[in-house]
């Protein structure tokens, strides 16, 4: 049996010596043993991971701090607009930068996210039709990759303040796609045309009848 320790308390006031007291404390040794009652708390913080263990024995308790670094993609990109999903949790993406929190788990978790979100760089497109060919005007943020579809045609390009694209008429296809890139993103935006084939065959009409007229004074006709 290990021997009691003899014990001083002193209390003072203003360096005045009021009070003391003297016992005798028993020894009890405590083991760490893997059957002692542990109970683990897991705090994230940001970028910091904190581990508190909590050590129970019945008589004592004691706790252990394990702190660690822990990176995190906090910067995300997103459509304006659309919803994305952030550590479970649904954000609807604004324009612009956003500082967006998220706090779960009776706030143990705790993290800080820029949510960036992109606008459609698309903001109009038209079309011109015009003797046998049809001319796309784009309007759209300046620098921004895009490419256009057109029946068997297409065009691959840079926006600038000013974009328009020629094509031939193709009378058998009334829409136009237009797909444009942009910080990893894709937009696409379609035009359609009205009665196209209707226009095409009054175009043929009236360029047949011209011809007609050229050759008949040539006596051909």
């Amino acid at each position: 049996k290990l021997l009691d320790v003899p014990v001083n308390v002193y209390a003072h006031v203003d360096d005045r010596l009021i009070a003391s007291l003297e016992f005798l404390a028993p020894i009890k040794i405590v083991r760490k043993e893997t059957t002692l009652n542990q109970n683990k708390i897991t705090i994230i913080n940001n970028s910091v991971k904190k581990e508190i263990v909590v050590i129970k024995n019945g008589i004592f308790e004691w706790k252990q701090l394990f702190e660690y670094p822990l990176e995190y993609k906090g910067i995300l990109f997103g459509k304006e607009g659309e919803k994305i999903e952030v550590d479970g949790e649904k954000i609807v993406v604004r324009e612009g930068y956003n500082l967006v929190r998220i706090v779960k788990d009776n706030a143990n978790y705790a993290r800080e996210y820029l949510v960036i979100g992109i606008k459609n760089p698309i903001k109009s497109v038209n079309a011109e039709l015009k003797e046998n060919q049809i001319t796309v005007k784009l309007d759209m943020e300046t620098n921004i990759p895009f490419e256009i579809f057109y029946g068997p045609h297409s065009f691959r390009g840079i926006s600038k303040e000013e974009t328009q694209i020629t094509f031939p008429i193709e009378p058998i296809y009334n829409s136009i796609k237009i797909r444009a890139y942009t910080h990893g993103f894709t937009y696409e935006s379609q035009y359609e045309f009205v009665d196209t084939i209707k226009l095409s065959i009054l175009m043929a009409l009236s360029e047949a009848k011209a011809i007609k007229e050229v050759l008949s004074n040539f006596g051909i006709v």
